[in-house]
């Protein structure tokens, strides 16, 4: 069986929960380790997810910088990518594939196997 880690952070929970979710849907054909940067000890295995959510109209410093140290080591290992971003459930969606675009660039020269943009939650209550 296949092995891999997502990596991720989060402001407010939504991307972890999306991790969550991922790693059950792959539970049957791959072990996922779920992996909050800079909390847990690093693995990688056969493959890489790494998701960040979209805050001040671009993926997070914290998840940009992991890319970039990263980014040697991953070229040539299957790197799946995604951003958890509120403007997926807006007129505004087409603004998701920018976000991710700058997210890919931490990435360079390494290339993602795929990109998604995933709709996250918009709780103006919460917001700093």
């Amino acid at each position: 069986m296949k092995r891999g880690t997502l990596f991720y952070d989060t402001r407010h929970g939504s991307t972890r929960r999306i991790c969550d979710w991922i790693a059950q849907g792959l539970h049957s054909t791959a072990r996922v380790t779920i992996s909050r940067i800079g909390e847990s000890p690093e693995e990688e295995g056969d493959f890489i997810i790494a998701g960040s959510p979209v805050f001040l109209g671009k993926p997070m410093d914290s998840m940009v910088h992991f890319l970039q140290q990263r980014q040697r080591s991953w070229n040539g290992k299957p790197v799946f990518l995604f951003v958890v971003s509120w403007a997926e459930t807006t007129p505004y969606r087409e603004e998701c594939r920018r976000f991710l675009d700058l997210f890919a660039a931490a990435l360079w020269p390494a290339s993602p196997t795929l990109c998604a943009s995933l709709p996250g939650r918009l709780i103006l209550d919460q917001l700093p």
